[in-house]
């Protein structure tokens, strides 16, 4: 899977030192944030329920 994702500045009084991924879930989506130095990449997913 391959997609193109905006890539934010984060502000100058944050520094992510090693890559961090952080994962801010809500009922049924989820905010996938990739930080590294002063750069930020963020997506979201949607969790489908499947029925039987």
């Amino acid at each position: 899977m391959r997609f193109d994702i905006p890539v934010k500045s984060i502000p100058e009084n944050v520094v992510y030192e090693p890559f961090t991924i952080r994962i801010d879930q809500k009922t049924d989506t989820a905010e996938i944030f990739f930080l590294w130095d002063k750069t930020q990449v963020s997506f979201s997913i949607q969790f489908i329920e499947l029925k039987p």
